[in-house]
């Protein structure tokens, strides 16, 4: 999320347009919160080894999203724009 600040600065993108996008801003904001509150690294790693030691190609960290890759498998599928 903060990676900019490791840019030289010959390399560093001007001013976003992003920050005076509501919804951009908006995102940014969830995915910090779900950085904070997201798992471990050392879970990460845990739920890896277990897909790799079971021969599971998807790995997900929450079960909760299954729902969301499902609709977005659809939508592939169906040919419809996300929404």
């Amino acid at each position: 999320m903060d990676s900019e600040r490791s840019r030289p600065p010959e390399l560093r993108n001007a001013t976003t347009v992003e920050s005076a996008n509501p919804a951009v801003a908006q995102a940014e904001q969830t995915l910090r919160q779900l950085t904070k509150t997201g798992w471990a690294p050392s879970q990460v790693a845990e739920a890896v080894f277990d897909g790799i030691r079971n021969e599971r190609f998807y790995i997900l960290t929450h079960e909760n999203w299954k729902p969301l890759v499902q609709k977005r498998m659809e939508d592939i599928l169906r040919g419809r724009n996300p929404c």
